[in-house]
């Protein structure tokens, strides 16, 4: 498992203005939600950039 990010730290060194009470648990969720993709992911897969990439 990755190390989980600490969104609160994250949004206090932004601005301190954000209410990240309000969204912790959603952020939280949404990573959790993402982690079993990005274990998944080869680590010599190259990262795609957009829609240029696509041959």
């Amino acid at each position: 498992m990755t190390n989980k990010t600490d969104w609160r730290l994250r949004a206090a060194s932004v601005d301190e203005a954000i209410e990240i009470e309000k969204i912790a648990a959603v952020l939280e969720a949404l990573e959790a939600s993402f982690e079993p993709l990005v274990r998944s992911i080869p680590p010599w897969a190259d990262a795609w950039t957009g829609p240029e990439d696509v041959a």
